[in-house]
């Protein structure tokens, strides 16, 4: 009976240590599984973060790559519109030089035009102011010889009509005071005209000088009415009506009028 207990014992301490080991057993295989997913989870997720990085690196070369190509086109469209800037205001310098060039020739010639007029001008009313003198100093002497021939009204006629003629000659000095300060102002208003900058100034410009040439044409009207009125008319006999008067200016004196 004490045997049988015994064998009892011992199997089932076997057992039991069967059931250890195989449970011991089992673990372990559950652990080296474990351990085999862990290990597998670990390499896709290492491979997962590799993968990730290079595609990461290859996504920022590649904007890197886009970002340069976009700068250099932008640089390029850039030093393009500099040098497009620049051939296009070098082309508006040459045209503006030379419609500066051509308006200084066109103004040049307009000022000598308009110098040889006024010389032209000038030399005729000298040469008419010397011929004036001359024929007022023969008329002067004509006068002087028949004046004691003439009776005490006809004399009086001869005074006043020097007076005439006197005060027609200061008039035209003054005239041709005026005429000199006129012509001043003419080429006052033609500088003007040249240095416009713009359209307005240069309208305004214009108005200006064709006014100031108006005023100038009109003042050379003006001497030639009071010369044309100065001129003597009629014979200088007694039976003709009354003689010359003497006229008062000097020989040769070219702003004197009187004829």
């Amino acid at each position: 009976m004490a045997d049988k207990t015994t064998e009892s014992s011992v199997e089932f301490s076997l057992n039991q240590l069967m059931e250890i080991e195989a449970e011991r057993a089992r673990k372990e295989e559950a652990a080296k599984l474990l351990r085999a997913d862990d290990d597998a989870r670990a390499a896709a997720e290492a491979e997962r973060v590799s993968r990730e990085a290079e595609e990461a690196r290859i996504a920022a070369e590649e904007q890197k790559r886009r970002d340069e190509e976009q700068r250099k086109r932008e640089e390029d469209a850039r030093l393009a519109a500099i040098h497009a800037a620049e051939v296009e205001k070098a082309r508006l310098d040459a045209d503006n030089a030379a419609r500066l060039e051509q308006m200084k020739a066109s103004q040049h010639h307009e000022r000598e035009k308009l110098v040889i007029s006024q010389d032209e001008e000038k030399k005729q009313l000298k040469t008419r102011a010397a011929g004036i003198s001359i024929a007022l100093v023969a008329v002067a002497l004509i006068g002087g010889g028949v004046a004691f021939k003439l009776h005490s009204s006809k004399q009086a006629a001869e005074t006043r009509h020097t007076e005439e003629l006197r005060q027609a000659n200061e008039q035209i000095a003054q005239f041709q005071r005026k005429l000199q300060d006129q012509e001043a102002m003419v080429r006052q208003k033609e500088t003007q005209l040249a240095t416009a900058k713009d359209e307005n100034e240069r309208a305004a410009a214009q108005n200006a000088l064709n006014q100031a040439r108006e005023a100038m044409n009109q003042t050379k009207e003006n001497i030639k009415a009071v010369t044309s009125k100065a001129r003597p008319s009629g014979g200088g006999s007694a039976k003709g009506g009354a003689s010359k008067a003497v006229c008062n200016c000097t020989p040769g004196d070219p702003l004197c009028s009187c004829l």
